[in-house]
């Protein structure tokens, strides 16, 4: 997988993330390179909040609804990591030198993307050692769980 960088000029999409307590949708907007036909997308960023997809994946939006079906996986795991920003730093050391890269950051929340070929072990070690040391850290796989959080979606094999 070749990374774009997002520009500021980069179109982006509006994907569904969940819905308020009161009902009310929310939305995250991700970077995309438009593709044909109208309506599927190439994500140029993995997500912080909405959950299954990852850069490189290419999906069809429901523009009106923001959701969307994958259609194909770019091969790429998305990391959110919960944790001071320091601590984010500190992971983008590591999660570089296994080939992946940092995607966004909001105060306590960093996205990570790496490419899944370097298997489950390595990241797991990394992120599982972060948390043990730095309280009040957690992270997560936002593209390996079906939306009950524990069924895998084998995307990967």
């Amino acid at each position: 997988m070749i990374r774009v960088e997002p520009s500021a000029l980069q179109p982006t999409i509006r994907l569904l993330a969940g819905k308020k307590t009161s009902g009310e949708p929310v939305f995250e907007e991700v970077p995309v390179e438009e593709l044909t036909p109208p309506g599927e997308y190439r994500l140029l960023a993995s997500p912080g909040l909405v959950l299954g997809v990852a850069c490189g994946d290419v999906v069809r939006v429901d523009s009106t609804t923001g959701e969307f079906d994958v259609l194909l996986r770019g091969g790429n795991l998305c990391i959110q990591l919960y944790g001071p920003p320091p601590v984010g730093d500190s992971v983008a050391q590591a999660i570089e030198s296994l080939g992946g890269w940092r995607d966004g950051r909001a105060s306590k929340l960093t996205v990570f993307t790496l490419p899944a070929v370097r298997g489950f072990s390595e990241v797991e070690n990394v992120l599982n050692s972060v948390a043990e040391e730095n309280s009040g850290v957690e992270w997560f796989y936002g593209n390996v769980y079906e939306k009950d959080g524990v069924t895998p979606l084998n995307w990967w094999k």
